[in-house]
């Protein structure tokens, strides 16, 4: 053999090695450290609604194994996500949209239609254990054309971002044509069953009166036969003012949410049997085009303040 080639092979050999372990490594298995590939720079994980942040994590990212939905949260966005939860809960006429994203060459093994659903899914999950909204949650995916992969767990690809509650039913048009809402109320007492679509209600509500200062809302008690006149018109009014305590919670304006109790003297159905005075129970709650309440002047007890 020639001697120059005996000189220059053990000299190479190791460089050729070394090459051939970085393609293995890095060109084929999508490490993330190829100069081919050029994976993506994940970018800081922020979680925000217009100018509320909740959450920034600066370089820490939520992970994913490559091929698997097993997530690991860093402590900081873990301590955060009940924040975000609540948020949500709190802003019916927001929806939250979780996007994930997954390589071509990762392995579906879910039964989701790809891995990055599978990925958001279970981000969701996370979150309605957190009393979040299930239904204002919604997921997405993407196929990251060069992802980051560090010890075979994906670096970034995680999205969360707030958007305008595209499921409410009630829209101003409807709330106008709507002649009423009706809360219902415990015998004897100014506890109340607030369900989802009167929420949600209530939030439009509070936006219609933004837009239109001239709007007010009147709030009308009213009770069962159960005690005397005099108390019952009491208990028609604190039921009224307890709704409008919620109500100003929520961010409706107090100076217009006007409280009038009728008492007994209006019921809706007989009071001879419970299940009439449990829809007897109640404050119904009506909008109006202008700042005086329908009731004033008529029997009754009413209240501005």
């Amino acid at each position: 053999m020639n001697k120059g080639l005996l000189y220059f092979i053990p000299r190479f050999l190791p460089l050729l090695l070394l090459a051939g372990g970085y393609w293995y490594v890095c060109e084929l298995n999508e490490n993330g450290c190829s100069c081919l590939a050029n994976p993506d720079k994940p970018k800081p994980f922020v979680v925000a609604d217009e100018n509320t942040v909740l959450l920034s994590a600066g370089n820490e990212f939520i992970r994913f194994p490559e091929s698997g939905t097993k997530l690991k949260i860093p402590d900081t966005i873990e301590h955060a996500l009940p924040a975000v939860a609540a948020y949500l809960q709190n802003h019916l006429n927001k929806q939250l949209k979780i996007t994930c994203s997954y390589g071509k060459k990762e392995q579906n093994n879910t039964i989701m239609p790809d891995l990055g659903l599978a990925r958001a899914e279970v981000l969701k999950q996370k979150l309605v254990k957190l009393n979040a909204p299930e239904d204002r949650i919604v997921i997405a995916s993407e196929e990251a054309p060069a992802p980051l992969f560090v010890n075979d767990y994906l670096i970034g690809g995680v999205d969360f971002s707030f958007m305008p509650n595209r499921l409410l039913p009630f829209t101003v048009e409807t709330m106008l044509q709507n002649d009423s809402v009706t809360v219902f109320f415990e015998g004897g007492t100014t506890r109340f069953t607030m369900p989802a679509e009167t929420r949600i209600y209530l939030e439009n509500l509070r936006q219609y009166l933004l837009q239109n200062p001239m709007a007010a809302v009147e709030l009308y008690g009213h009770t069962d036969n159960s005690n005397t006149d005099a108390y019952n018109l009491d208990l028609g009014d604190r039921r009224c003012n307890n709704l409008k305590e919620f109500m100003v919670n929520m961010g409706l304006p107090a100076n217009r949410i006007l409280t009038i109790s009728k008492g007994e003297t209006q019921p809706v159905y007989p009071n001879a049997l419970e299940e009439g005075r449990m829809r007897n129970r109640r404050v119904v709650i009506k909008t109006t085009t202008t700042a005086q309440p329908a009731g004033a002047g008529q029997t009754g007890k009413t209240d501005q303040n």
